[in-house]
């Protein structure tokens, strides 16, 4: 029995295989002239050279990006663990400072709280008025600086934050007009 030869296995194993795009035709003749005019030895340098190129091309594609990653990874995971350490450390201590801050103040304390801060920075309240956790507040006539570091200390000392505002210029420099709603925490959501 005699064995197939290439050419007759790869038409069958063609017709079986799903078609994948073909080569034009113009260059696959080219090819083929080519490819025949060569000598044997010459057609066995020129495969090495394709073999050589995919080689260098897969190394340089696939293997030497990978094999570099890695040896940078490998440097900066003592870095990364390290931070992802103090991260951790800070978000425990800022859990337990968050558990022992006071209540914030409510009622006629919060009041007094309120407009000896603002007379501590130069402001005084045209409309003060608290309902609640909520906080409503008109100024006029005030230096913005001023307002903005009154905002950064109530909030750091009565945790209020600003949920709705209009400040309006009113002609001198940095001199504005404001209407601010500010909210306390719960105290059921310390």
């Amino acid at each position: 029995m005699s064995t197939p030869d290439f050419r007759t296995l790869a038409r069958s194993l063609s017709r079986r295989l799903p078609r994948r795009p073909a080569m034009p035709e113009a260059l696959r003749t080219r090819w083929e002239a080519f490819w025949t005019n060569l000598a044997p030895r010459e057609r066995r340098l020129v495969a090495g050279a394709i073999a050589v190129v995919a080689l260098a091309c897969a190394y340089l594609l696939l293997w030497e990006p990978a094999a570099t990653g890695r040896a940078r990874l490998a440097k900066e995971l003592p870095a990364l663990r390290e931070q992802a350490a103090q991260m951790t450390t800070l978000a425990r201590e800022a859990r337990t400072l968050a558990s022992h801050m006071p209540p914030p103040q409510q009622g006629e304390a919060q009041r007094a709280a309120l407009e000896s801060s603002l007379a501590s920075h130069g402001l005084k309240p045209v409309q003060l008025s608290i309902q609640g956790e909520t906080v409503q507040l008109q100024l006029d006539g005030i230096a913005f600086g001023a307002w903005t570091d009154w905002l950064a200390s109530v909030r750091d000392a009565q945790r209020l934050k600003v949920t709705e505002a209009q400040v309006r210029y009113v002609g001198a420099p940095a001199i504005v007009n404001v209407r601010a709603v500010l909210q306390a925490p719960s105290p059921a959501g310390r």
